[in-house]
């Protein structure tokens, strides 16, 4: 048995170039599932208004962040898969592949199709599930697998928030540094318009919501209560 797994992360600009940023940004903001408004009205207001104003200053963001390894997002992602390719073992290849940008999904995904693996593990890196990340990613790889004539046994991983691994890599972190000295301690997640998740639980108010004190009725796959859990979880672990 042969196994691919597949890290898909979001993406990232070939280079900190306006040249590079901004066919990033077109095929990123233009993703239904990140802005999530009628056709129409979200080819104007992005290719017409948040590309032409937003593309300069993102590539002076760019420029700040990169290395000279290149994108440090890529080059991360790129390191993780080695470190677990050889932990898996033989029967395993580790690939990476970006929901915008390079590696493209369309690309990697040729290339799993032609090796035909026995099965594939589909592993999203973003710990909280939420449709603009996890979401849009296992749509765009389950459309390319819907149109393969051989369909190997598949695995989605579709969040890990609190997965023991994930929660001690924080913990073991945090430890370097002696908490007590510290008034606050600030946890910070990518935001999320509310309309996302109410387009998953329309029956409640995102305003009034509980998710801070604990998991609502309306379960496991809210952002914002994954995020709290998360911070309940890690705060648990250091005490």
């Amino acid at each position: 048995m042969k196994t691919a797994v597949l890290l898909a992360n979001v993406g990232t600009p070939d280079a900190p170039k306006v040249s590079a940023v901004y066919p990033y940004l077109v095929q990123f903001l233009n993703d239904p599932r990140v802005i999530d408004i009628p056709w129409l009205l979200r080819k104007i207001l992005v290719n017409l208004i948040i590309i032409p104003f937003r593309v300069f200053n993102s590539t002076k963001l760019y420029k700040l962040l990169w290395t000279k390894k290149g994108s440090p997002l890529l080059y991360h992602t790129e390191s993780l898969a080695k470190k677990l390719n050889a932990r898996l073992g033989e029967n395993y290849e580790v690939l990476v592949a970006m929901r915008y940008g390079k590696p493209s999904l369309k690309k990697v995904m040729e290339t799993i199709r032609k090796r035909n693996f026995d099965e594939l593990v589909i592993l999203p890196m973003f710990p909280q599930y939420a449709s603009s990340t996890t979401g849009t990613a296992t749509d765009e790889i389950l459309k390319r697998i819907s149109s393969w004539n051989i369909v190997p046994s598949v695995s989605l991983i579709n969040q890990f928030y609190n997965h023991p691994a994930y929660l001690d890599a924080f913990v073991k972190e945090a430890e370097k540094y002696n908490l007590s000295e510290y008034e606050h301690i600030l946890f910070s997640y990518h935001g999320l318009p509310d309309s996302h998740i109410r387009r998953v639980h329309p029956e409640i108010n995102i305003k009034q919501c509980s998710c801070e004190k604990g998991f609502p009725p309306h379960g496991t796959f809210c952002y914002k209560a994954t995020c709290y859990e998360t911070t309940r979880l890690i705060a648990k672990k250091l005490d």
